[in-house]
């Protein structure tokens, strides 16, 4: 296929599609002829430059959207995985719970309920807004933009934002309690 017919299609790509080009065009830019190098280098430009122009689309539709729009949203384009849903369900259930003890309700030990926690948030970041920072070198608080963090006396307790709360509600994650 020509270089032309593969550009015009790139934008009806699927992701995968298209990291597929991306990889071939890489080999093709360190191990092809000066031509097949410019080719190559063309695809990765055009990937590029379609990528970047969905992007600002797509910040364009999430710009008007609030916490819990923006998270019904990620779960909708992307549905939860299974740790996603322990963790979010373990926060609802207990409330003002300790990190520990949503770690113990998840059947983890540990740190392991923040840890899975703030990956989530950050992992769908393209959908949140950005977060907090705290300390000397400005770490972002991931965890803080789905959840509030009471740190008035140890352990910290951690308790789910209500507006997020009523959002996971329309996506079938209630609290025990609400079942």
């Amino acid at each position: 296929m020509s270089t032309e017919k593969l550009i015009a299609a790139i934008p009806g790509q699927t992701k995968a599609q298209r990291d597929q080009m991306r990889a071939n065009a890489t080999n093709r830019l360190a191990n092809g002829t000066p031509v097949q190098q410019a080719e190559a280098a063309a695809i990765i430009a055009a990937i590029d430059a379609c990528e970047a122009q969905e992007r600002v689309a797509f910040l364009g539709e999430l710009s008007g959207l609030d916490v819990p729009e923006r998270l019904i949203r990620t779960f909708t384009d992307a549905p939860m995985t299974d740790t996603e849903a322990k963790v979010l369900k373990a926060l609802l259930d207990h409330p003002e719970s300790s990190t520990e003890q949503l770690s113990a309700a998840c059947g983890w030990k540990d740190l392991s309920w923040q840890l899975h926690f703030g990956t989530m948030c950050e992992r769908r970041r393209a959908y949140l807004p950005p977060p907090t920072v705290y300390g000397e070198d400005n770490t972002p608080f991931w965890s803080g933009i789905l959840a509030d963090l009471d740190q008035r006396e140890h352990p910290w307790k951690w308790t789910m934002k209500p507006e997020v709360a009523a959002a996971l509600a329309n996506l079938g994650l209630r609290p025990k309690k609400d079942a």
